[in-house]
Order: structure tokens, then sequence, then C-alpha cells
């Protein structure tokens, strides 16, 4: 299969490719009276609170949460990409790190590469692996194909942008994003498109209305009603513009021609760049939003604003705000558990504030970063319920391989509210004695586990005391032969795991 790239060759209302006739056509939706500016309000903004810590070392990459990964159920990992080798811990129901985690400590995401159910991981270096079982131990069959094909600019690849882009009925990822001299790369999916980069479908740059090639993209989303849209930075003698332009995917049987309409723009004058700005998807209200920070010359500060991009317009929704630093902001969207999608940004001498799309004066949350360790922050991720109020913690990666889990949970006041949570190894087992440590009155038991996935039970049933307890499984693994095996602990409903050698 060809692709091939057409140009669009018409501009808004028909009138013909020409940047003075596109300007004129978008001049008039520029308002004219500029709307007022309202400073950025945290006095409702509560602080995360330090749940749980772990220093890996080496420099960590954006952390990962895979929810029951080849599935099997309530085996959901988070793993975070280090230079020293990586970590990974099971999450459900409470964090434990005590059972090892083997092959998931790199960022791998869902990828439809054959379309038979279930889907496979691609991790970000294009290593594609496929689950050969839906059981634990995990059992994976390991680079099955490599799609390795990153241009100059690799920036990863963007799961949430996931879709049918070429039309063929699976779902295709995009990466690379404004890297290697196109607008994206898109890795594609299904049984049909080959191995390798023979399944990479090139994104061309989008031409401005000088029909010159862009190369400042600003940003590239999915649209609530599933199609793709572009944004990119034009200047022109007088005046800097953001250009929206749809994003069009035409399919022959033997070919992909991508093309590119212009649907709207904004002035942007005083505008940095591209790390200063956010489309946001409200996936449950389905409605698109963009963000951007400039500098506003009559005020002589930084201004940040709203517009409403789920039709085919730049519609501002009124709401201007200074007082912040809206640099790199946190695309968060639902995954703390919201109505309404969640984005963060900074705040000068203050940190890291968090707001609902539809009120950025008035964050809900916030987090200070000094003394944490985790800055650069890497990126972000949130896992299941680790306190028990119903609503996923958030996780941060960055600085020396630190890895932090937050909470709001207004009941934890502190880390030691989360103890639970620490890396203190609440079993261990010296000479044949188990001494299990528990917060709380539950129940005890344990099996050895194989190396090939057997089972036996070692200890049945008991009642365990609040405190230490010891129980002695010498008459049990004196019969074992002699090899590395797993012991599985079992307190209430946690699971804590230690590796073996009788």
């Amino acid at each position: 299969m060809t692709y091939r790239y057409t140009p669009a060759r018409r501009f808004i209302h028909g009138l013909r490719r020409s940047a003075l006739g596109f300007l004129l056509v978008l001049l008039p939706l520029v308002p004219l009276v500029a709307q007022p500016v309202t400073p950025i309000d945290i006095s409702r903004a509560r602080e995360f609170t330090l749940l749980w810590k772990k220093v890996v070392g080496g420099n960590a990459g954006p952390p990962l949460y895979l929810v029951s990964p080849c599935g099997v159920g309530g085996m959901n990992i988070l793993a975070v990409p280090t230079t020293s080798g990586g970590f990974g811990c099971f999450t459900y129901p409470r964090i434990d790190t005590t059972r090892p985690v083997i092959g998931w400590s790199a960022s791998f995401d869902l990828f439809d590469y054959d379309g038979i159910p279930p889907k496979e991981y691609i991790d970000w270096a294009g290593r594609v692996d496929r689950c050969l079982s839906d059981t634990y131990p995990f059992q994976l069959e390991r680079e099955i194909d490599k799609i390795n094909c990153w241009g100059a600019g690799e920036r990863g690849i963007n799961i949430d942008l996931s879709g049918d882009i070429d039309g063929d009925g699976y779902e295709d990822l995009v990466c690379d994003i404004g890297g290697g001299g196109y607008t994206a790369r898109v890795i594609r999916g299904g049984p049909a498109a080959g191995r390798g980069c023979e399944r990479i479908l090139y994104l061309p740059m989008v031409k401005d209305p000088q029909g010159n090639d862009v190369t400042g993209i600003v940003a590239l989303w999915r649209t609530a009603a599933g199609g793709y849209r572009v944004s990119y930075e034009y200047t022109d003698v007088w005046r800097t513009w953001v250009v929206m332009s749809e994003l069009q995917v035409h399919r022959t049987a033997d070919s992909v021609e991508i093309s590119y309409t212009p649907l709207d723009s904004i002035r942007a004058d005083g505008f940095p760049g591209q790390s200063c700005i956010a489309v946001v998807q409200d996936t449950i209200a389905r409605r698109d939003w963009f963000l951007i920070y400039k500098l506003d010359s009559e005020l002589n500060t930084g201004v940040l604003e709203r517009f409403d991009v789920t039709g085919s317009r730049f519609v501002h929704s009124g709401e201007r705000v200074r007082g912040t630093v809206f640099y790199n902001p946190w695309n968060i969207g639902h995954i703390l558990g919201t109505e309404k999608p969640v984005v963060a940004f900074h705040i000068g001498g203050f940190g890291q504030v968090f707001c609902l799309v539809d009120d950025l004066t008035h964050p809900f949350a916030s987090f200070k970063p000094q003394g944490t360790g985790i800055q650069p922050a890497a990126g972000y991720t949130a896992i299941n319920d680790q306190t028990g109020d119903g609503k996923p913690e958030f996780v941060l990666s960055g600085g020396d391989g630190v890895i932090l889990v937050l909470t709001l949970d207004s009941t934890v006041t502190n880390v030691e509210s989360g103890l639970f949570l620490t890396d203190t190894v609440l079993a261990t087992l010296h000479g044949s004695i188990l001494e299990v440590r528990l917060h709380d009155p539950c129940t005890v038991s344990a099996e050895l586990v194989t190396t090939d996935g057997r089972t036996y039970p070692v200890l049945a049933a008991s009642a365990g005391t609040a405190g230490l307890n010891r129980y002695d499984l010498s008459s049990v693994l004196s019969r074992q032969p002699r090899g590395a095996y797993l012991l599985r602990v079992r307190t209430g409903e946690t699971f804590v795991t230690l590796s073996i050698v009788l």
C-alpha cells in the first residue's frame, strides 16, 4: 500500500489559498474587546499528602499503570523505567514491593498488532510482545516484531491519541509528534499492516498560508467526534497566529492520502511556543478545550486563556487568568476519578496546582515538590485506591529515580498514616520460621510456588494478631525438593511474596 500527501486545495469559504485571503476570513472571528483578567485564587486548593515514596536510582522515565496485564485480574502493575534497570510493583489491593515483577519495568502501551484479542504490548523502543496466557506467572512471547522507526525529534507514543487513523478498522498509535520532518508518525495496527517500519504511516507537514512546510506544530489531538486536528504557529509580517486544521484521511484500495483543511485561527502575539498550550478532552461531556498562555502587552503579564474547539472554531470561554506559569502543563484528564478533566500547571514560588478544565481560576488541589527529590518530574499516572476513600491515587516519577504516591484523602494527614504502604517487608522467613507483622488482626495463610507455577500449601488459614506473629513451617518445608521457590503469604486480602531457596 502506498501513502500520498495531497495538500488541501481549498481554504475556508472557498477562498483561494493565500495568506491574505486566509487571514481576512479569520480576522472577524477574533474578539475586538478583550475579556477581563482574573488573578488565580489558590485558597480552595487542598495539598496532596505524600503516601508512599520509593527511590530506585538512575534517571526515571514516566510511570505507567497497567490494569490486569495479559488479562490477569487483580495483578495491576505500576512500572517506572529508569537508567538503572527500572522498577515495577503490584498495586492491588495495596502496593506490594515484595513480590517480583519481571519484564514490565518499561513504558508499555496496548497495541492491536494482529487484530486478535487480547491486544499486544509495545514499548517505547518499538518492541512488540504477545501474551500467551491469562494466568500468573505471566507468559509472554517477546519481540514478535520491532517497530523502531523514530525521527530525530522522538517524543514517544501518545496512547491518548489511539484510534483508527488509516480507516482499516484497526486501532493505530500516534508517536513522534513534530519529529523527523513530519507532523507525526502513526504505527498502524491490524494483521495486514506489515512488519517493522512497513507499519509506519507518515503524517506530512502542514502547509502554512504561504504554502511553506510548518515546523512549529503546536498540538495534535483526537476530537470528541473521533477525528483528528492539528494546530500550528504562523507569523506574518504583522502578527502571530495559532491556526487549527482538520486532518483528512482518504483511503482507497491501495493508498492512503493525507490532507489538511484549515478551520480557524486566533491571534497569539506574545505566545512563547508549543510548551505553553494544552488541548484537554472532556471524554464524558464530549468537549475539546484549547488552553493557551501568552503575553498580554497591555497588562505586561502572561495570561492563560481557554477556548472551546469542539466545533470548527476557536470559541472564547471568557476565562482569562493571570498569576500562573503555564509551561509544560500536565494534561491529567479524568484519571483522578473526577467528572471533569483536570489540568495542572505551575505557580512561581508556590508549586503545582490542579484545576478542573472549566475553572482555571480556582485550583482544587496543589503539590509542592520542594524537598521531595522529584524534580524534574518525568511524568505522572494514577493507580487504584490505596486508602479506602474510593478515589485513585496520583503517582509522579522523576529526579534521581524517585517515585511518589500522593493522595487527596482527607483522613490521611501525614506519611505515617500510610505506613502500610511503605517498603517495610511485612513477612520474613528465618530458617523455617515465618514471621508476619500485622497492623490489624486478620487471617494468615501461605503457599509455595514453584518456578513453573505449581502451588503447595505450607500454612493453613490461621488467626493473626496485631503485631509480630511466628509460624513454624519446618515440617512442610523439609519435605520439599531443593531449589528456588516463591513463598506467597496471604494476610487478609493482601499478598506478600518472598523469594526463597530451600
